[in-house]
């Protein structure tokens, strides 16, 4: 069953060759799916941090093998994402554990004797960390801004403390609570 978003394919790179040898190999991929999910375990805890079983989303593997891009594939690709924030790995971490999934499929797919098929799922492998770097940016940012609004709330308390005015309690009341609305508002994870 062949569905995929054309929009996500192209911006992956993905062609409908590509999204065809995927589907082809399918079925020996999803065979292949626990052997592979121990030899990342095995060589993230070797080479980065210790992890458990839950290291990796249940579909994560399957969405990567997968021939639908469509709405599901971001949820899954931005929930492991998130995943990766919560264990703390660092954009170079996730980049080595992607490399690592390539290399993976590169030889898989060299079992199998399509170099195709390691093309294709190599494409899927950095569309998914392209997702993964674009959500670790965004947490930066929403960090960044919460941090903005706590450092503009100590400013005005200090800045009526230099000047030896008694504050405005109304005003500033409303000030800070905006500030608090703005870092209420930034929750991502």
């Amino acid at each position: 069953m062949m569905l995929y978003s054309k929009q996500t394919a192209q911006l992956a790179g993905i062609e409908s060759v590509d999204a065809f040898e995927i589907e082809k190999y399918r079925k020996r991929l999803l065979a292949e799916k626990e052997a592979f999910f121990v030899r990342l375990v095995d060589w993230v805890n070797n080479n980065i941090i210790q992890v458990d079983d839950t290291f990796l989303n249940e579909n994560y593997f399957d969405s990567l093998i997968s021939t639908d891009y469509g709405s599901e594939f971001y949820h899954i690709q931005y929930r492991q994402a998130l995943k990766w924030l919560e264990l703390e790995l660092s954009p170079c971490h996730i980049t080595l554990i992607n490399n690592r999934f390539r290399q993976e499929f590169i030889e898989l797919s060299t079992e199998l004797g399509s170099v195709k098929l390691g093309r294709s799922l190599c494409l899927l492998a950095d569309f998914s960390l392209s997702i993964a770097l674009s959500l670790y940016d965004l947490d930066e940012s929403i960090l960044k801004m919460k941090e903005k609004t706590e450092n503009e709330v100590n400013r005005i308390n200090k800045l009526f403390g230099l000047v030896s005015y008694a504050v405005p309690e109304a005003l500033l009341n409303s000030y800070i609570a905006h500030q608090e609305w703005k870092k209420r508002s930034l929750v991502f994870h």
